[in-house]
């Protein structure tokens, strides 16, 4: 054969979705508590001979490459992976295709890559996460079994864990398969834990206790197992037995925050709080610099009103520099909740201009226009404007939905049409514009605004609602609008403002016992004022006054000021 050229290429070893599951120690403590990392080995230059044809591709490929074309990259590499059966050549055709995330060219060009290079980890790896993304279970497990051999210390919990993706069959199917590489690689205590994870789904509890008792005889320190085991225990009803065997884990090993948590929660789940708020001092003191960990801590020590030891945690975070914007957003939910107001205004002006400052600015705006301050709030606003203008859109969204709840909706309008102006595919802020000529009963511009976001959205779930929700509510075209509440409800099957919807017409149809059911599953979902006066209106021409009477108090004791409710119940009970 006539060599045209040489051309040397260099790769990377690692690829972007195996490399954390290269060689490593066996799972430990310390694994369970850090993702592993990325070994890397230098690889000399590796020069290849090539025909005309090809190094012309392979250049065309680099320079489309450089210029952000790697979909014609991948093209020509992949071709030329096939012709010239190189493996170099195919490793980056398989780097490309994770690049772009080109799904079937990436199980296409690994597979290529073994059939060049059996022995190769990386191609081994990656054509096992991209068989298992495609449930061709048998396969993948083919090359866990070749990897076993290549290399026994491969991170195969994680590996593994799209396994879980299997039905009830193929599930049975691999835990078959897992039974006989276990038996024929006793040791691996991570074959034993994704075992035990499969044989759990499957309701086999005695194989999953068997399953993990294995990996933690190989390994007594393996966190993940150690976790497994608990919520094992847990499923079988033994809750006292859980929350000994994490005490005793997590005193055997502080230093591992992952089973500290675990323990954490069980202590809430059982509301012992004494013993909760030890634990979770000593967490902080152990981990005083983790602010995962001091999140974590906080969210459960809120959770269980142990708000001293939430805000403590919360304040060691400031104090230390870690995730601030989350330690302040979080100290002002909870000066809301103790309804300081003026403290979590407070909080949220600790957020600087950068992530989480636009939010923390609307939060304060609307916190001033709860405290009857609209015009405090609309100065919040435009300040954020100027030093977050990438944001504006979402600051005039802001002030128009604060102008709207405080009634200046000729205000409001005015300001989404400086967003509309600008940009008139906005359509968040058509729509707003659309619900506040609804609260105006203008309804003909109401219903102009959402057919324009309906054409050019036609899959707006919320859309098509607010459009059949009005037509409903008027009594007005009830076919067209059951078609459109029936598509968003078919969209969004599980939105109470839907089901509300839904509900609310099949009212107006006449058909009760339907209405009633819907009704009544909007309201668990979401004790909205709107949906606690359909319910109740619904309830009352029914029969059910008292029950009815029940959801109006529970929606005027969550909403005193609210006028729907309150028209509803002078509509029904003139006399009263």
């Amino acid at each position: 054969m006539t060599h045209f050229a040489k051309l040397t290429f260099i790769f990377l070893t690692s690829l972007a979705s195996s490399c954390a599951l290269l060689p490593q120690q066996p799972p430990s403590q310390s694994q369970a508590n850090s993702t592993p990392k990325v070994t890397k080995t230098h690889v000399p230059r590796v020069t290849s001979s090539f025909e005309k044809e090809t190094l012309y591709d392979l250049l065309v490929a680099e320079f489309a490459n450089k210029r952000e074309r790697q979909d014609l990259a991948l093209g020509y590499y992949q071709k030329q992976a096939h012709i010239t059966k190189d493996a170099q050549v195919t490793a980056r055709a398989t780097q490309i295709a994770q690049q772009i995330g080109a799904q079937q060219a990436i199980l296409d060009t690994s597979l290529l890559w073994i059939e060049i290079d059996p022995k190769s980890i990386h191609a081994r790896v990656t054509a096992t996460l991209q068989l298992l993304r495609y449930k061709q279970f048998d396969k993948a497990l083919d090359q866990v079994e070749a990897l076993l051999e290549l290399s026994p210390t491969l991170n195969f919990e994680q590996l593994l864990r799209d396994t879980a993706r299997a039905d009830n069959d193929q599930r049975t199917n691999i835990i078959s398969r897992l039974t006989k590489l276990t038996g024929s690689h006793p040791k691996n205590a991570q074959l034993w834990l994704v075992k035990a994870i499969l044989e759990n789904i499957n309701n086999l509890m005695t194989d999953a206790s068997h399953s993990i008792n294995s990996a933690l005889l190989i390994n007594p320190s393996y966190t993940n197992a150690i976790l497994i085991n608990s919520s094992l225990l847990l499923k079988l009803g033994k809750h006292q037995e859980v929350l000994t065997y994490l005490e005793t884990q997590s005193a055997d090993h502080p230093l591992d925050r992952k089973l500290g948590i675990a323990y954490s929660k069980a202590l809430a789940n059982r509301k012992d709080h004494p013993k909760l708020t030890a634990q979770l001092k000593t967490l902080a003191k152990n981990f005083p610099n983790d602010a995962t960990v001091l999140l974590a801590t906080a969210q459960i020590a809120q959770s269980n009103n142990l708000t001293s030891v939430a805000k403590s945690h919360l304040y060691l975070m400031i104090k230390q520099n870690l995730r601030t914007v989350e330690a302040y957003s979080f100290l002002a939910r909870i000066a809301v909740f103790e309804k300081n107001l003026d403290l979590a205004k407070e909080h949220l002006r600790n957020i600087n201009p950068g992530v989480g400052y636009s939010t923390a600015q609307i939060q304060i705006a609307t916190i001033q226009q709860q405290q009857g301050n609209i015009q405090a709030a609309q100065k919040t606003l435009r300040t954020a404007r100027s030093l977050a203008p990438n944001d504006n859109t979402n600051f005039y969204l802001a002030e128009a939905e604060l102008l709207t709840k405080n009634n200046q909706h000729q205000d409001s309008i005015k300001t989404l049409n400086l967003v509309l102006d600008k940009n008139p595919k906005a359509f968040n802020a058509l729509y707003m514009r659309a619900m506040v000529y609804a609260e105006l009963q203008q309804y003909d511009i109401m219903e102009r605004d959402l057919r324009i976001v309906i054409k050019q959205q036609p899959d707006n779930s919320a859309a098509l609602n607010a459009l059949g929700y009005t037509l409903a509510d008027q009594n007005d075209r009830l076919e067209e609008a059951t078609n459109l509440i029936e598509k968003a409800y078919a969209l969004s099957p599980n939105d109470p403002a839907i089901i509300d919807s839904l509900g609310w017409l099949k009212y107006r149809m006449g058909d009760n016992k339907t209405a009633l059911a819907l009704l009544k599953k909007a309201y668990i979902l979401f004790q909205d004022q709107e949906i606690a006066a359909h319910l109740g209106e619904l309830l009352w021409v029914t029969g059910n006054k008292g029950e009815a009477k029940t959801i109006w108090k529970n929606g005027l004791k969550a909403t005193p000021k609210s006028r729907i409710i309150q028209e509803t119940i002078e509509r029904l009970t003139p006399s009263s």
